[in-house]
């Protein structure tokens, strides 16, 4: 079964642990890993699949984690199909019909079809990503990231020590401070090193370590420890995916290359580009974040640039060919095999945008403004329906045409379908 989630893009919800681990924003597109999800005071929607949708009610704290009821509902009445027994803490992620999510007594796997539990650990710790084969949790009582097989829970490696700061970056965390890497995987040697500076990879099984400031960079196989490859010159990480790393040289930081996570073998490289503010990967497409707001698009296998458009913004989507970009006032279409520009439109404060057919939807807010849904045309970007909701409720998450809020005191969650312009259902929170 295929899982999709429903996530604000403006917003990346940081782990309430110490040290803070914000959770990998991805696009709309079959991955593990929560795609979409908005926090508000009392409730919180959980994974979308084609049958599940998951509903969150906080009731207090555990362990500094927000706890609280998860219930199962049915996408398009609004049915209560169950109810997990145990208070769930912080957030949860949903994979081939397995929900993983976190107690105060440990991490669980539970199928979501049967509603039975699959396996549990008992390791206090939030989960942060999953994999095919993985999943990383941080530890909730002291800093540190633990890695688990993904089939039934086994601790593979993790982190120890000292953290002084960890930075989100695609396809991974990047640690800063005096950190331990140690192998806690049963039956396999055992071993342990202490770096400085760890990208802890999410896409392959490869952790890199670099010295102070970079320059020498280190890639080890988890499972012993083993150095795989090693690089001289490397100023920064940007990302890894789909086996592919992307630096900077030490001179300036304006060339980029692709290193093959397996040999550190240089694919492509390209030069000139002030790669300064960031990386974006969606569907194998690099967005590189430059000075003075340059964006440049380039291919993630071959390095290609597509195109390069100066916008201040973010982007929020890449689909069917084109990409979508929102600033502060604006949203823009680019089509990416020649970068042209196929329309901009003014709206202010989007919070999250979604297509379903050849209509592009989104959600608008701000501070104490109300929530606002439009409806555009994919095609000319013309704004072909938009209404403001009253009584200011709070966005929760938008799937395909479909926008989920909450009423202010976060016990009420209202389904509207935006094509139909209709409620499509509401849930209200049990008194028990």
């Amino acid at each position: 079964m295929g899982i999709l989630l429903l996530t604000s893009a403006t917003l990346l919800l940081g782990l309430l642990l110490r040290p803070r681990l914000p959770l990998p924003f991805q696009p709309n597109s079959l991955q593990p890993g929560p795609l979409s999800t908005t926090q508000t005071a009392q409730s919180q929607l959980f994974p979308y699949s084609k049958d599940l949708l998951y509903l969150f009610f906080f009731s207090g704290s555990t362990n500094g984690l927000r706890s609280g009821t998860l219930r199962a509902i049915q996408p398009l009445t609004g049915k209560q199909l169950w109810q997990y027994d145990k208070p769930v803490l912080g957030t949860a992620f949903s994979q081939h019909g397995i929900l993983y999510f976190s107690t105060s007594d440990g991490i669980n796997a539970l199928s979501e079809n049967k509603h039975t539990l699959l396996w549990h650990q008992n390791i206090q710790a939030e989960i942060a990503s999953l994999t095919e084969t993985t999943l990383t949790a941080s530890r909730v009582k002291s800093p540190g990231l633990i890695v688990m097989n993904l089939s039934d829970g086994t601790p593979l490696w993790d982190t120890s020590a000292t953290i002084d700061n960890t930075i989100l970056i695609p396809g991974g965390f990047q640690l800063l401070g005096n950190i331990m890497i140690q192998s806690v995987q049963p039956g396999s040697d055992q071993w342990s090193q202490r770096h400085n500076q760890v990208l802890w990879s999410f896409d392959n099984q490869i952790i890199y370590t670099a010295s102070d400031n970079f320059g020498h960079l280190q890639a080890l196989r988890s499972s012993d420890g083993t150095t795989l490859w090693e690089k001289d010159n490397i100023k920064s990480i940007l990302g890894s995916t789909q086996g592919i790393l992307y630096t900077t040289n030490q001179q300036g930081e304006n060339t980029l290359s692709a290193l093959r996570s397996s040999d550190g073998t240089v694919l492509w490289q390209q030069t000139g580009q002030q790669f300064t503010s960031g990386l974006d990967i969606r569907d194998s497409i690099l967005y590189l974040h430059g000075n003075n707001h340059l964006i440049t698009a380039l291919s993630a296998t071959t390095g290609q640039i597509f195109w390069q458009a100066t916008f201040q913004g973010i982007v929020r989507l890449n689909q069917n060919g084109v990409t979508y970009l929102t600033g502060d006032n604006s949203l823009l279409a680019i089509r990416n095999s020649d970068g042209m520009q196929l329309w901009q439109t003014t709206i202010q404060n989007i919070l999250d945008l979604s297509i379903n057919g050849s209509s592009l939807y989104t959600a608008t807010s701000y501070n104490a403004s109300p929530l606002e849904a439009w409806q555009l045309d994919t095609n000319s970007g013309k704004v072909l329906w938009h209404y403001q909701f009253p009584e200011h409720p709070e966005y929760l998450g938008l799937w395909q045409d479909t926008l989920y809020q909450t009423s202010p005191d976060g016990n009420t969650i209202t389904a509207i379908r935006l094509n139909a312009q209709k409620v499509l259902w509401q849930y209200k929170r049990p008194s028990t």
